[in-house]
């Protein structure tokens, strides 16, 4: 059974010879079409359903499409026989046979055409294809229309080539008949006019020559405004002189190079790799539709250096070329010509963009070619531009995101380039030499990438300045770039920072300029809505509109679950537009110290906002808002020791304490003053620590403070112990306990005593003492519900069951205390209870399990910044290396943690080390080393007291 189907002039099927006309539906012969005419390829069901059903929901589209399937089959009578059905169905695509017996005049007409055989391709076409079918759907329709422009022009240009032919062989009569045809096609077709004029003028009619020109005129004037062109022109004139009309056939024009457009690769183009291979993939995949991708970020980022080298790689993929086109510089139109002369085209006489668009469409319909249009900003704009055929691809470059989804493109966002490809931009331009000439030098290179923030156009540009300023250091101009004046005025030829941000900043109406510039109160840090509406003192809705459109134009970009963030030099560029700054920064200090008082025992509320709300309490500072500052540190204490936010602590009660000296307020100076030395106690400067007790002493005496002097007193103890000087932090901590004890304070008492009974364990040749101390201060803080407290008396506890070899109820207690911390969000404790896990998997020799908590250990106390218990942690891999047999790696894990025991004065945590490093001696067979490792650690144990570890020293140098 064999099938014949005619397109051209109307729409014709019939099977061995008898037409078909029962199709159910004009959607079924539509199916028919579509898939007649896109046989290369099989179709997905989900596409098929989308293209002729785009109205109806998803399951009603594929419902339908199983139907209509049905049906064509049925109308086909495909036996369902693979090699013979005109429809190969599968559950996921459709795919017109090729291999089928069938007949197409589409594909005839283009077979024709493709061997010259220009007098068969003419009878086919009959007329141009399928018009005035339909079947509701615009996606079809547009399609559909795609297809016929398409084969209207191949038609008109093999008339065209078989009029020249018919010239050149002097057969007048047809060439005067096809030269008409065209000029029913497309009436103000000039070359076909001309064509008829020279088959008149040979004929011996001169006069309807020049009657065909006077027509040729009036219709070109009609239709698209224009007069003839000088070859017309030319023509009339031998003609209306008498001249004998020779016909010279056009020699044939070799075809031009395949055209690439592309700009030109940055020579120093680096650090896109990964970028360069997710776009390729996206632009060569296999697809039903054409590939469309849009490199979408904000300005200087460095698009268009991508997409030009995204050209440049896949030159040899797209066989038929690379087109490029800027419709911010360029108008539509002048694209449209100039992709058209790219191929031997001249689209320039095309009376609007409708027929340019057209024309180009159905040049690019059978091509392989990548379209690359740069800068674009507005979706409407380009559609003219975007390619029919499935084997083209779409690649975009565009500060949008919003125009990216409206075109349909896949996004690869383009960021800022990594610290070491900033690195790599400025070797590259400067040299290897120049960058590495000096420490300096080499520092500053570090530094410029950071301070620009690794914005490939800004990096550049500094760079090409260095480069023509001979005599200008990389630390100078590391030194410059502190302003952000001077990072923003970056600027060489015609390139600038500050007016690439320009060009965004004037796509914005003028709420979203105030929004924008409002969010430089954040300085290129991570901001929530809520903050911004804060400051803006806006509906919160209304701003995360803004922020969506904003973040759309890659002006913000999104940060974690839900929040936003500005790049840094879009922030200094922000900075310049607010105005009345200290009015919203005052907002912006107001909104956190209200979210401080809410969520200041939520660690995940917090985490995210520690860089806004230390910048509130700068600001408070700098906006004199003196009781706002101490406002601040009463609420944060408690949570910055709980969070080990050591550092913002310390640089907030410098303000603090400048606060309460300009209120002229003692009582506040010495509570800022204990506080301050908490945080210096924590990060292990105990020198530091201990002339700020004195001060504090001093203070509290003066106002004749008991309860602030017990408190000092027993920080006093506190250093003394981390110190190793156990009996002066016995005395102190007693004075301590006295007052706390005459005062009634039952919490301060407990924690006190909890301090002594760690003095007792460390002292004592028996852990009784403090066991005993520890439980008594554990049954008087349960009933006060302290959790931070019973989290440290459990650590006490397991302590003391692992110095008794009691493991099980050493882990016991250990659990109980990482339970607890876990509740209360407290991190520290958490890495302290840690700890004695890692000691008690040591002892059991579970030095797998051990090394694993270490490493979790090890990175809550580096994001903490404690040194002193990073190097307890470290001190204890080493002892786990030294225990599996990794000697040079115990060696040199213990070198470390006695360098930082030594900077943080821990005199007990250096004692431990020595011992340790004693011990890898041994194992590495050197024993005179490792008798002088513990001789210098029993000395110190014996001068401070460590019972314990003078113990274990003492039976060491027996045995060795």
């Amino acid at each position: 059974m064999s099938l014949s189907l005619k397109f051209f002039n109307s729409f014709q099927a019939s099977s061995s010879g008898h037409a078909i006309t029962k199709f159910r539906s004009v959607k079924v012969q539509g199916l028919l079409v579509y898939l007649a005419l896109e046989a290369d390829k099989a179709h997905a069901r989900d596409v098929l359903a989308t293209l002729f059903w785009p109205e109806e929901p998803d399951t009603v589209a594929k419902k339908n499409l199983r139907q209509s399937l049905y049906q064509l089959r049925r109308v086909l009578g495909d036996s369902g026989d693979e090699g013979t059905a005109f429809l190969h169905v599968t559950r996921q695509t459709v795919q017109f046979n090729t291999a089928s017996e069938y007949q197409l005049d589409v594909d005839d007409f283009l077979a024709a055409t493709a061997q010259d055989d220009m007098e068969t391709a003419v009878i086919l076409y009959r007329g141009e294809l399928l018009p005035g079918f339909t079947c509701d759907s615009l996606q079809f329709e547009g399609w559909l229309l795609t297809k016929r422009e398409t084969f209207h022009r191949l038609a008109l240009d093999a008339l065209y080539q078989l009029t020249e032919q018919y010239l050149e062989n002097g057969n007048l009569a047809a060439a005067q008949q096809t030269a008409r045809r065209q000029i029913t096609f497309e009436p103000w077709r000039e070359e076909a006019h001309r064509q008829l004029m020279i088959a008149l003028a040979q004929q011996g009619e001169r006069s309807a020559a020049l009657a065909q020109y006077d027509i040729c005129r009036q219709v070109l004037w009609a239709e698209i405004a224009v007069e003839p062109d000088d070859e017309t022109e030319e023509l009339w004139a031998r003609i209306d002189a008498g001249k004998d009309i020779d016909f010279a056939p056009k020699k044939k024009q070799s075809p031009p190079p395949v055209p690439f457009q592309a700009a030109s690769v940055p020579p120093h183009f680096v650090g896109r790799e990964p970028l360069l291979q997710a776009a390729v993939k996206l632009l060569t995949r296999t697809s039903e539709q054409i590939n469309s991708v849009a490199l979408v970020g904000m300005g200087g980022v460095g698009k268009t250096s991508l997409a030009a080298a995204l050209a440049l790689h896949l030159k040899d993929h797209f066989k038929d070329g690379v087109l490029w086109g800027n419709p911010r510089t360029s108008e539509t139109e002048h694209i449209l010509e100039v992709w058209g002369r790219a191929y031997g085209h001249d689209y320039s006489n095309l009376p609007d963009l409708r027929s340019r668009a057209t024309a180009v469409r159905g040049l690019l319909a059978y091509k392989q070619t990548l379209i690359i249009l740069d800068n674009v900003d507005d979706a409407a704009k380009v559609r003219a531009l975007l390619p029919s055929g499935s084997n083209c691809a779409l690649l975009l470059t565009t500060r949008n995101s919003d125009v990216a989804a409206a075109l349909n493109c896949q996004t690869v966002p383009v960021v800022e380039l990594s610290p070491a490809s900033s690195q790599n931009l400025l070797a590259n331009i400067l040299g290897k030499e120049r960058i590495t000439a000096t420490p300096a030098e080499t520092a500053a290179t570090v530094k410029i990438g950071a301070l620009l923030h690794y914005l490939p156009l800004a990096v550049e540009i500094a760079a090409q300045l260095l480069k023509s300023r001979s005599r200008m250091s990389l630390t100078m101009m590391a030194a410059r770039l502190e302003d952000a004046q001077q990072r923003l005025g970056l600027a060489i030829s015609d390139r600038a920072v500050r007016a690439s941000f320009h060009v965004s900043w004037d796509m914005l109406d003028t709420q979203l300029r105030h929004i924008f510039a409002c969010v430089a109160v954040f300085d290129g840090r991570p901001f929530s809505p809520k903050a911004l509406a804060a400051v803006i003192d806006k509906d919160l809705f209304g701003i995360e509109d803004a922020l969506y459109t904003l973040t759309a134009l890659s002006l913000l970009r999104e940060e974690g679950t839900n929040q936003y963030k500005q790049h840094p030099l879009l922030a200094d560029f922000a900075a310049e537009k607010l105005d009345d700054a200290p009015r919203y920064q005052t907002r912006m200090a107001d909104y956190y110290l209200g979210f401080v008082h809410t969520h200041n025992s939520d660690f995940d509320a917090l985490d995210p906002e520690w860089g806004n709300i230390s910048a509130a309490i700068e600001t408070a500072h700098q906006l004199t808002r003196w009781q706002m500052v101490l406002d601040f540190t009463d609420v944060l204490a408690e949570s910055w020791i709980r969070y080990g936010r050591m550092r913002e602590a310390d640089q907030a009660y410098v303000y603090a304490q400048e606060a309460a000296e300009r209120l002229q307020d003692d009582v506040r100076l010495a509570k800022t003053l204990l506080r301050r030395t908490e945080t210096t106690i924590e990060s292990g400067s105990y020198n530091q620590a201990w002339e700020q007790l004195r001060g504090c002493y001093r203070l509290y005496y003066q106002l004749e403070d008991d309860y602030g002097i017990a408190q000092t007193q027993y920080l006093q103890g506190y250093v003394l112990f981390d110190q190793g000087r156990f009996a002066e932090a016995e005395k102190v901590l007693n004075a301590s306990l006295a007052i706390f004890e005459d005062l009634s304070d039952v919490r301060e008492t407990a924690v006190a005593q909890r301090l002594l009974a760690r003095v007792y364990l460390a002292t004592d040749k028996t852990s009784d003492r403090a066991a005993k101390t520890a439980k008594e201060v554990l049954q008087m803080q349960e009933p006060l519900g302290d959790e931070d407290e019973i989290i440290s008396v459990l650590r006490l506890l397991s302590t003391i069951e692992i110095r008794r070899e009691n493991l099980t109820v050493a882990e016991a207690y250990a659990a109980r205390a990482i339970e607890l911390s876990i509740k209360t969000q407290n991190l520290a404790e958490k890495g302290a209870a840690y700890y004695l896990l890692i000691m008690i998997f040591r002892m059991r020799k579970a030095f797998a399990k051990a090394e694993k908590v270490i490493q979790e250990c090890l990175e809550i106390f580096q994001y903490l910044g404690n040194r002193r218990y990073e190097a307890m942690i470290l001190h204890e891999l080493s002892v786990n290396y030294l225990a599996v047999g990794k000697y040079p790696e115990a060696q040199q894990i213990t070198s470390h943690t006695l360098d930082i025991f030594r900077q943080t004065e821990d005199r007990l945590g250096y004692g431990y080390a020595l011992r340790q490093r004693g011990d890898i001696y041994l194992r590495l067979g050197e024993t005179e080393k490792s008798q002088q490792s513990w001789r210098e650690a029993q000395q110190m144990a014996q001068q401070l007291g460590f019972s314990h570890l003078l113990g274990q020293l003492d039976q060491r140098l027996e045995m060795n």
